[in-house]
Parts: structure tokens; C-alpha cells; sequence
């Protein structure tokens, strides 16, 4: 059955999607995206058969889409040939997805703190003087992004949680392929331990949302 759900979808997280798609008995193909990564999932009267992402295939596929943050859901109109290769029930592939997604992020979590601590470590006796004359010696306009991302990631070094929290939102918005270049570029070069440090712990992310 054709879906009346159709185009880019916003509002809506991905298993509210995929139930919808259920409850019409649709047959379509959906395109899910997160930055560079892509990924697709195919329904045919409403079940979901198949799932690509990446070298990705069926379940795998679908539990790494499931993980991805910040996506664009796109429902396309058109049928698309796909053997059917999965025969898990969706509710069952939703529940099992969502829970490998938690226990991926209590991972992620446990890493980003034992990490950020180390970071903190080395932050500890740098004062707001010496990282402005750092930051000047690498040659960053002040209004430059990622000189930005770093002055707020230095601010907020005393607290691990809003630390972690602020490199997270400053990570997302190093997303055009000039500014990674850069930040690539700086890292290849000589700079003040703590500042290649600092710059590491924020390209850590950076990839992350890549």
C-alpha cells in the first residue's frame, strides 16, 4: 500500500516513523541521515524486510541507525526492490535496538568521563592569560569556530558534566568539511601540550557526529 507519510519527516523520532509506516500496511523505502553517514531501511506492507547502513545489513543496520543522533527521515514514495531478509517482527526489532542504543551510550558515557578527567587533569594549571596567548600564537581570528569551541571548552573545565555536555554542543557545529580540515590541520602541528590536548578531546566529538 502506497504511505500518505512521505518526504522529509521532522518531529518525529524514527520508531514513531516506523510504527505509523506499520499501522498503514506501507511499502516504501525511508532514508535516514546523520552528517556523512547514511543509512536505509525497506517496508513492504507495513514490515520491515531489509536495512542498509554503511557495510551494515538487516538487524545490524537497523541497531546502528537506531544509534545515530540528530537524523533527517526521509519517507520515499517509490517501491524499491528488496529481497526480504529479516523476519523479526518490528516491535521486537525496535525494543532490541533501543537497547543495545543504552547500553552503547552507558559506554559512551563512562569513556567520555574517564577521558574528560585526564583532560581536566591537564587543564588544571593552565590560567585564562596563557590559553588567550596560545590561541593567539596558532594564528585563529578571534571570531574563527573552532578557537570559539575551545575558549567555552577551557571555560567550562572545572565541571565534568557540563564539560562533557559543552564539547558535545560544540562538536556539532564543526560540521562544514573546511573547519575539520582545519582543526585536522592544527592538530598536525606543534602547540603547547594542552592545547593539543584540548583540540584532540574536541576532535574525539567531532568525529563522533561526524
Amino acid at each position: 500500500m502506497t504511505t500518505k507519510l512521505t518526504g522529509k519527516i521532522q518531529g518525529i523520532g524514527l520508531p514513531a516513523v516506523l510504527q505509523l509506516l506499520e499501522t498503514e500496511e506501507a511499502t516504501c523505502a525511508i532514508k535516514i541521515s546523520a552528517g556523512r553517514k547514511k543509512g536505509h531501511l525497506f517496508l513492504e506492507d507495513g514490515d520491515l524486510i531489509a536495512a542498509q547502513a554503511g557495510d551494515l545489513t538487516n538487524k545490524e543496520a537497523v541497531f546502528e541507525i537506531l544509534y545515530w543522533d540528530n537524523i533527517v527521515i526521509e519517507v520515499l514514495k517509490k517501491k524499491m526492490l528488496y529481497l526480504p531478509e529479516i523476519e523479526t517482527p518490528l516491535m521486537s526489532i525496535l525494543m532490541e535496538g533501543l537497547s543495545v542504543k543504552d547500553e552503547k551510550n552507558a559506554l559512551k558515557k563512562k569513556d567520555a568521563k574517564k577521558y574528560t578527567k585526564a583532560i581536566m587533569k591537564r587543564l588544571e594549571d593552565i590560567d585564562p592569560k596563557s590559553f588567550r596567548k596560545t590561541l593567539d600564537s596558532m594564528g585563529l581570528a578571534r571570531s574563527n569556530k573552532i578557537r570559539l569551541s575551545l575558549s567555552k571548552i577551557f571555560r567550562d573545565r572545572h565541571d565534568a558534566d557540563l564539560l562533557i555536555s559543552t564539547v558535545e554542543e560544540e562538536a556539532k557545529k564543526i560540521y562544514e568539511p573546511e573547519d575539520r580540515e582545519l582543526l585536522i590541520k592544527l592538530l598536525q602541528k606543534d602547540h603547547e601540550k594542552f592545547m593539543k590536548s584540548l583540540m584532540l578531546f574536541l576532535f574525539k566529538w567531532v568525529q563522533h557526529y561526524a
